[in-house]
């Protein structure tokens, strides 16, 4: 049975797990730190009321299997950033723990999480048409990438608008469904509003990264599900039309999607020959190639590709 104080606690972890989207807008430390709060009080939690079966379970003998495999190939790099970033990555696996206890503690969390990440997409839409138009966000801030075009919105100097938005899309459509589930205008309704705001945010955004795996996750979706199938026809047609208006109106969007993307793969006139992406891509799809090569069972160690480059 829980007391009074183990119920704050509860509360209080509720409330930074459902805030740590809104977080990650401000950059890694503040999430980070919330996702080391909610592992301690799941984990004191949990030591005190002997509440042992959820570590129980076959995820989480897979990952501290793989935890320890990568430990030490770490180890045996002798890089001391590699064994740092391995030797913290437990905490992850512990996190997803958390999260599935809060779930069962507090049902209502998953809809204040869909609430929450449908208002930040809102707003991120809002604010990077304002700033496409003004040059600056709704609050002031205004950033100006000389060498490439680029929108980001809240993020000020962190060129990951895109980024943010592609990677919780997923998500986002995965509990539309799980929460309207038995009101299918309310879930056509709101995947179309996603879809489409995602679509135009990552165009304006600039970043063709992002662009590129949404348009994988709307092919994953899009053949993995007759269902969803039918819900995605009538947004991904509209984002098709937006996306042809916004290059034709757009002179610096078209550059940036479309002239620079072909000058880097190589189908522009004075290009040498074709290139996986980029050269610079390219250099390092083969250097990742021979790094699998010389250990491809279990690899360098984590974080270790940048002290590869350097060889």
């Amino acid at each position: 049975m829980k007391n009074n104080i183990q119920n704050i606690l509860i509360n209080l972890s509720s409330i930074l797990f459902v805030l740590i989207p809104l977080t990650l807008i401000s950059g890694p430390f503040i999430p980070d730190l919330f996702l080391v709060i909610i592992v301690i009080i799941f984990i004191s939690i949990n030591y005190t009321n002997k509440e042992y079966e959820i570590y129980k379970n076959n995820f989480l003998i897979f990952f501290i299997i793989f935890f320890l495999i990568i430990l030490c190939v770490s180890i045996f790099s002798l890089n001391i950033s590699s064994i740092k970033s391995s030797l913290t990555y437990i905490r992850f696996a512990i996190f997803a723990l958390a999260v599935s206890w809060m779930i069962d503690e507090k049902k209502f969390l998953l809809n204040n999480i869909l609430y929450i990440l449908l208002t930040i997409y809102l707003v991120l839409f809002i604010d990077t048409i304002y700033q496409y138009n003004f040059s600056k966000n709704l609050i002031g801030i205004s950033y100006e990438n000389i060498q490439n075009f680029r929108i980001t919105s809240f993020f000020g100097k962190d060129e990951v608008l895109g980024s943010y938005v592609v990677r919780f899309l997923p998500l986002v459509i995965f509990l539309t469904i799980l929460r309207f589930e038995s009101s299918i205008i309310r879930k056509r309704i709101i995947i179309l509003f996603l879809i489409i705001t995602s679509f135009i945010i990552i165009l304006f955004s600039g970043e063709r990264t992002s662009l590129a795996l949404f348009i994988l996750l709307m092919l994953f979706l899009f053949f993995s599900s007759v269902n969803l199938r039918r819900v995605l026809i009538a947004p991904l047609f509209i984002s098709l039309i937006a996306f042809m208006l916004v290059i034709s109106v757009s002179e610096k969007i078209k550059y940036r999607v479309i002239d620079q993307t072909m000058n880097q793969i190589g189908l522009s006139k004075n290009s040498e020959r074709l290139f996986l992406f980029s050269k610079i891509y390219e250099g390092h799809y083969l250097i990742s190639y021979k790094m699998f090569k010389e250990k491809p069972f279990f690899g360098h160690g984590a974080k270790m590709f940048r002290f590869y480059c350097i060889k």
